[in-house]
């Protein structure tokens, strides 16, 4: 997270990043955090998706659209 490796080596870029993770951990390691962040975004759409569905639906009914 701060740019440098454990070993205090500094990453060259994202590829050299992501190599060196996959290659100390697996590519396991290097998708770790996908499915919460994934989860995350989801329950977050759906929430967004469903307020804006009902306050269109509620503007639509009182002739504001």
């Amino acid at each position: 997270m701060l740019g440098r490796a454990a070993a205090g080596v500094p990453y060259a870029g994202v590829a050299d990043c992501a190599r060196r993770v996959a290659a100390e951990g697996g590519a396991k390691s290097l998708f770790a955090g996908v499915a919460p962040r994934v989860m995350w975004i989801t329950i977050g759409g759906s929430v967004f998706f469903g307020a804006v569905e009902t306050y269109r639906t509620l503007l639509a009914k009182s002739g504001f659209v």
